[in-house]
């Protein structure tokens, strides 16, 4: 089974910045591909734990 991978908005304009000043960008592209790989195909032992909403 794989998951969709939902960046926050947040954190796609970090990446965005990064990408923008960063001399290598396809390293910064490969590896936010790899993340959502890896993320995307065993979020169980790839993510992090967060608490859910109402908590």
């Amino acid at each position: 089974m794989n998951f969709r991978v939902r960046w926050l908005r947040a954190a796609r304009d970090q990446l965005a910045t990064v990408w923008l000043v960063h001399s290598d960008r396809n390293s910064i592209t490969t590896a936010a591909h790899r993340i959502d790989l890896l993320l995307a195909n065993d979020p169980q032992n790839e993510g992090e734990d967060r608490p859910t909403d109402g908590a």
